[in-house]
Formats: structure tokens, sequence, C-alpha cells
């Protein structure tokens, strides 16, 4: 059982980390109104088949958040400057 917890955990890792390391292609500089819709990017292929059952791609190119099978999904955005 602690051992499918770990797995778990670690798959969460990984995707954040994915994530977090993936190119987003478009301007997101002009930040965001509340209650705004997030525009159309594209992210960068998974890096395993894993990953990508993990986030219920149907393919292991390119894709947006609208091709992620979940009920809830978290996006964060990170800054530089």
């Amino acid at each position: 059982m602690k051992w499918k917890c770990f797995l778990r955990s670690f798959q969460l890792i990984c995707i954040f980390f994915t994530l977090l390391c993936c190119s987003v292609s478009g301007s997101l500089a002009e930040g965001f109104a509340p209650g705004s819709q997030l525009p159309q990017f594209t992210l960068s292929a998974p890096d395993s088949p894993q990953t990508q059952n993990y986030l219920g791609l149907k393919a292991m190119g390119p894709f947006s958040i609208s091709d992620v099978r979940s009920k809830v999904l978290i996006v964060e955005f990170l800054s530089a400057t």
C-alpha cells in the first residue's frame, strides 16, 4: 500500500515538473482579469507514455489544456521577471 502511495506521489511530482518545464507558445505577459478565460496555447509532448496515460491524452504529440481529461486541472504560471 505504501508503494502505491509513493508511486502516485512520484507521478504527481513528475507531472508538475513536466508542466513546469514545458515551453508555452504565445504571450501571457498582459495578465488576466478576474473571471477571464485562459487563452489557448500548446504544451510540448509528454516525456513518457506513463505521463500521457496519466493526463488522459490520446497521442504523444503537443497538446493543449483542453485535451487533458480530468475533473479538476490546476494551472500554475511562474514568472521569472
